[in-house]
């Protein structure tokens, strides 16, 4: 099995031909997300993701640097969770750090607020044409080197939208009778890690 994440702001808006079809694949091969979002599109686009919810997981990201102050990162955090409960109505489970930090508060923080922490273990950098390219290097991480299960999908730096090459690997996948579904049931716990600080 393996679990599908893209950032919120890679997905492109509700109206795209991209986000429509990446609808459509997720009904038919009865699939979901995980789709990240900052407090900023929490403020913005609150609607969207709550509708986006009803069809798809949805984590939080904040941003993080070596150099932030442990209260300033955890403040973030707790922030941005709150943010989620107040359009979701829910406390959110997973967390992943945006672009993929790793600093030590932010991992405390959300695991006390009772998130899993996410990182993934292939990164898709999406440009339009790349799903096939996508479909073989996540193939290979997880039917060959089995580990590869969590699978982020990031922009490569403009504004497109990504919907539509997520779509197509999801049907490469999919076709090809790979599981695909959300983090929850993906992610196994290491009851032994201990985060304590």
């Amino acid at each position: 099995m393996i679990a599908l994440t893209v950032d919120f702001k890679d997905l492109g808006s509700r109206s795209s031909g991209g986000y429509k079809k990446l609808q459509a694949v997720c009904k038919k091969f009865d699939t979901r997300c995980t789709v990240f979002v900052t407090p900023k599109d929490l403020d913005e686009s609150a609607d969207f993701i709550k509708e986006l919810s009803k069809s798809h997981c949805i984590g939080i990201t904040t941003s993080a640097y070596f150099t932030d102050g442990w209260d300033t990162v955890k403040s973030r955090i707790r922030e941005a969770s709150i943010r989620y409960f107040k359009v979701i109505g829910k406390q959110p489970s997973g967390y992943r750090g945006e672009g993929g930090h790793r600093h030590p508060a932010a991992l405390l923080a959300s695991t006390r607020l009772g998130m899993r922490v996410v990182f993934w273990s292939t990164l898709c950098l999406v440009q339009e044409g790349s799903s096939s390219d996508m479909v073989s290097l996540i193939k290979d991480d997880f039917l060959v080197h089995r580990g590869g299960n969590v699978v982020a999908f990031r922009g490569s730096g403009g504004e497109e939208d990504v919907s539509g090459e997520v779509s197509r690997v999801i049907e490469g996948l999919a076709s090809g009778g790979i599981k695909l579904d959300t983090l929850d049931p993906v992610i196994k716990d290491d009851q032994h890690l201990v985060l304590d600080c």
